[in-house]
C-alpha cells in the first residue's frame, strides 16, 4: 500500500483530482447556454453541485481533525514536560535537604518540626519523654 505524504496517498488526490473534473465538465456542459429547466436535468445538475460541496466539506473536516490531533499531541506532550520538570524541581525529588536561615526560623519551633523527612515516632519516645534510660 502507498504511504500518504499528506492526508491522502498519491493515488487518492489523483482520483479526487479526476472527480472533480468530471463534476465541473458535467456542470460547465450542463450550463453552457442556460440553467437546465428540466426537472431531470436540474437534479442531475443539484446532486453534482451536492456532491462537490460535499467533496470539500469532508475534506476539511478530515484536515481539522488532523490539525485537532496534532494539537493534542503537543498540548499532551508540553504537559508531560512541564510535569517532569515541576516534580524533578521538588526537594523531594531531589533528595535534598532543607534549611531554613536562622532569622526565618520561629524561637518556639521544636526541634524536627521542620524536617522533611523526620525520624519515625515510636510510643517509647512518648511514655518516657524520649529517655531510654528511665
Amino acid at each position: 500500500m502507498e504511504q500518504a505524504v499528506g492526508l491522502f496517498t498519491s493515488d487518492e488526490e489523483e482520483l479526487l483530482k479526476k472527480t472533480r473534473k468530471v463534476r465541473l465538465d458535467l456542470i460547465d456542459s450542463m450550463t453552457e447556454d442556460t440553467v437546465p429547466t428540466r426537472s431531470g436535468d436540474i437534479r442531475v445538475l443539484n446532486e453534482t453541485l451536492d456532491a462537490m460541496d460535499r467533496q470539500i466539506l469532508d475534506i476539511a473536516k478530515i484536515k481539522a481533525k488532523a490539525t485537532e490531533e496534532d494539537n493534542n499531541n503537543k498540548v499532551t506532550n508540553m504537559v508531560v514536560e512541564l510535569l517532569s520538570r515541576v516534580s524533578s524541581n521538588t526537594p523531594l525529588a531531589r533528595n535534598s535537604d532543607i534549611s531554613l536561615p536562622d532569622e526565618y526560623i520561629p524561637v518556639d519551633v521544636v526541634p524536627g518540626e521542620l524536617d522533611i523527612n523526620a525520624d519515625r515516632l515510636e510510643l517509647k519516645d512518648f511514655i518516657n519523654g524520649g529517655n531510654e534510660d528511665e
